[in-house]
């Protein structure tokens, strides 16, 4: 399943890369702060997700050994 903020990421990495690809930084910067402003609002849940998920991942790998 692909959520709509992951393809939003997805999108603006590859909109970086040609930014940077024809030298215009200008542009970047621009892409940059558009991607910025979308996420401004999600960044409290991500770090939520985000750590839940390295806990996870910390068990299996503990446990694992």
């Amino acid at each position: 399943e692909i959520r709509e903020d992951d393809m939003e990421f997805m999108m603006s990495a590859r909109g970086w890369q040609e930014c940077i690809a024809l030298g215009n930084m200008e542009g970047y910067r621009v892409r940059f702060e558009d991607t910025a402003e979308f996420f401004k609002d999600r960044f409290q849940e991500a770090n939520v997700i985000g750590k839940k998920m390295i806990e996870m991942i910390t068990r299996k790998t503990s446990t694992d050994r």
